[in-house]
């Protein structure tokens, strides 16, 4: 916060010297700024207590736990990306469930001798579905303010295309999984 309160103060300070604006003009610029970003940053906000409660609660431990038994080195990638999709999306977390859900895909991958490039990317696309669908993720909170619709609009935008890319993924892993 230091240094948004600081590149603020800074910009303020350049735009009154160089005339672009009078400070009087520059601090209400701000304060409708601030305004304007209430509500993206209390959806957030909540975005992180959600996750944060999930994490205490261990839920995607416990859901790569639970799944272990009907996993193959050859389905693991499917398996993973269907599952961390799931996740991601009901957390609206991409990084925070990749990084969490990481070291033990990477174990289980060592287990069952699976393709780690595979299950990795697995993982990380499972992250990325979850953070362009999900209606309170940061990507989509911060991206429907600036386009100025609402998170849910935006969300909802972009399920078509995250569904399409979902079931490609999907089949794709599939091949890999038995064609490889």
């Amino acid at each position: 916060m230091k240094g948004v309160y600081f590149t603020m103060a800074l910009t303020v300070g350049m735009m009154v010297l160089k005339k672009i604006l009078t400070l009087p003009d520059a601090i209400n610029i701000c304060i409708d700024g601030f305004k304007m970003m209430i509500e993206p940053l209390t959806v957030l906000i909540c975005a992180f207590l959600l996750k944060e409660v999930n994490d205490q609660l261990g839920l995607a431990q416990q859901t790569i736990i639970s799944l272990k038994p009907y996993m193959t080195a050859e389905l693991l990638p499917v398996i993973i990306f269907v599952v961390m999709a799931a996740i991601s999306f009901a957390t609206g977390s991409n990084w925070g469930v990749f990084v969490i859900i990481l070291p033990i895909v990477v174990s289980l991958s060592n287990g069952l001798d699976a393709n780690m490039a595979v299950v990795i990317g697995a993982t990380l696309s499972a992250s990325t579905f979850g953070s362009h669908a999900c209606f309170y993720s940061d990507a989509t909170v911060l991206t429907a303010q600036a386009s100025g619709c609402t998170p849910f609009q935006h969300a909802y935008s972009q399920i078509p295309y995250a569904m399409i890319s979902a079931v490609i993924a999907v089949i794709g892993y599939l091949v890999i999984a038995f064609f490889d």
